[in-house]
């Protein structure tokens, strides 16, 4: 198993188990690589801009936010993922096209909606061509205790960051399956000490 991905609403604790897997990988032996999206390359950075509010004119509404996001998935793909998987490194991406296909379609509206599945659909399919993931974990965690984990690390709120789409995204999240059905999704409870989360994960990895 090469290409891993973690992924979540905003304050699951990506970061801090993305850490612990790479640790723990390289501990055993392994070469691996850690990445993230949006990714460092020029589109990333674009949308990074606008998730900080540094760029506030002409902020892109959610489909061609989606459209972003896949632009940049294909060029980190092009220019860092496939070169280290090419390599035989292990590759871990802190998000990938799961948090594209649950934070733009829960942009478009209520998780119950027909514009939301209809969102679903339609960013699933502009991200076809993206490589798959050999395995994806999904953190679930309440979106009241992510937005009180996210307090503690300081900085002020981005532009995807609200509660209630936060609440929204984790329902999508929750329709992953239905899009991605060859994928292989694990989904598991970030609520636990990160110690207990990171011994899941790493037992669904080695599994």
């Amino acid at each position: 198993m090469s290409f891993l991905v973690i992924d979540g609403v905003d304050g699951a604790g990506k970061g801090t188990q993305v850490a612990l897997l790479a640790d723990a990988l390289r501990a055993r032996g392994r070469t691996v690589h850690v990445t993230c999206e949006p990714s460092d390359h020029p589109i990333g950075a674009m949308i990074r801009r606008y998730l900080r509010h540094e760029l506030t004119q002409s902020v892109p509404g959610w489909d061609a936010m989606a459209l972003l996001f896949a632009a940049d998935r294909m060029q980190h793909l092009e220019h860092e993922i496939r070169p280290h998987l090419a390599l035989g490194h292990t590759v871990i991406s802190d998000r990938y096209d799961a948090s594209s296909i649950a934070y733009q379609s829960a942009m478009r509206g209520p998780a119950d909606s027909r514009e939301a599945d209809e969102a679903l659909a339609w960013i699933a399919a502009i991200n076809a061509h993206a490589q798959r993931p050999d395995l994806t974990v999904l953190l679930d965690l309440d979106p009241e205790i992510a937005a009180e984990r996210r307090k503690t690390r300081g900085g002020s709120e981005e532009l995807l960051e609200k509660r209630e789409l936060q609440r929204r995204v984790r329902a999508q999240y929750g329709k992953l399956p239905r899009v991605r059905p060859h994928d292989r999704i694990v989904t598991i409870d970030a609520s636990p000490p990160p110690e207990q989360v990171h011994a899941l994960i790493l037992a669904a990895v080695l599994g």
